[in-house]
């Protein structure tokens, strides 16, 4: 008998609710590696997913190990001091705080909360795999209830081999809910060169710190190198936070910075790399649009972006009006 899509994920949905969890036992997952997840890498970082589809906005957010922090008067406020919690338009419902139980077994992460209905407790399930780069959890089904969704995860966190790169999340999502994810443009070896009329040699990478290929040195942690004469990279920007929306949000931006003054500077050296659709459908090569006192402002124009958000929402129109 062959099962029909919606039939297989009932079985899923079967699986996480009734068979994993009892059996599943309990880890601290924002200190410690636990089989091949690597928690720590993963609970750095707080995670946005899209409810798809869905004539509304509706989103989780999730962060494993650190309260969700949201500005006062912004209708996420309510998730504050939460660990799972979900908005979708004006409603807002907490599914698990900081201290809720976290279990792992196999490739399962679950989150449990308080109890949902008198016969289901909230639960999110995410089924984890092993990924080339850090990637980000997606949605994929949950119970008629909407106690329990389930998310589908390929990460590199979930690696038996732990990665050689360091990676932020490479992906933000607009007001209206469209994704723009520059996982493509992520480089696992070498480096993209900034062009500049200045004659820099300025390299970056993506979301990823830059591992040089044979013979090529670079500090960990470093997305932006600048080389000198001796060939030698001096580090003009650090991996922190992953992407975020910049001026007025017309663009992406991607910023990198350092603790470190270098001779000649009063500020601390610091890249910004803005990417932005393509004026006329063509992509252009990063640029070097100014350097001044070890800031470095990069312009990117990619199709990656435009495209990014093609797969995620309607937007054509993004392309003739600001981002959000």
């Amino acid at each position: 008998m062959k099962l029909t899509v919606s039939g297989w994920k009932s079985l899923l949905l079967t699986a996480v609710t009734t068979i994993l969890v009892p059996v599943a036992v309990g880890h601290d997952i924002c200190n410690e590696k636990i089989g091949d997840l690597d928690g720590p890498r993963i609970s750095r970082y707080s995670w946005l997913v899209q409810v798809k589809p869905s004539n509304v906005l509706d989103t989780f957010y999730i962060s494993f190990c650190h309260p969700l922090r949201f500005p006062s008067g912004s209708l996420q406020e309510k998730c504050n001091g939460a660990s799972v919690c979900r908005v979708s338009e004006k409603t807002v419902t907490v599914y698990a705080n900081v201290d809720s139980n976290i279990t792992l077994h196999e490739s399962w992460l679950i989150v449990s909360g308080p109890q949902c209905t008198a016969h289901e407790p909230y639960k999110l399930a995410i089924r984890y795999t092993c990924g080339l780069h850090l990637g980000s959890p997606e949605f994929f089904l949950e119970s008629g209830s909407r106690c329990q969704p389930f998310l589908l995860w390929r990460t590199s966190a979930a690696c038996a081999s732990p990665p050689k790169r360091n990676e932020v999340p490479c992906y933000v999502h607009n007001h209206e809910g469209a994704k723009f994810d520059l996982t493509p443009l992520i480089k696992t070896t070498g480096y993209y060169h900034v062009e500049s009329s200045e004659g820099d040699d300025l390299r970056i990478n993506v979301c990823s710190d830059i591992v040089g290929e044979a013979g090529e040195d670079y500090p960990a942690l470093s997305g932006a190198c600048l080389i000198q004469k001796d060939g030698k990279c001096v580090s003009v920007g650090q991996l922190h936070s992953g992407l975020t929306f910049g001026d007025q949000a017309r663009n992406v931006e991607l910023v990198y910075s350092t603790n470190s003054t270098y001779e000649g500077c009063t500020e601390p050296a610091r890249t910004v790399i803005a990417f932005k659709c393509p004026g006329r459908g063509k992509s252009h090569p990063p640029r070097l649009i100014s350097s001044w006192n070890c800031r470095y402002h990069v312009e990117w124009e990619t199709r990656v972006l435009w495209t990014s958000s093609q797969v995620t929402q309607k937007p054509a129109s993004l392309l003739k009006r600001r981002i959000a």
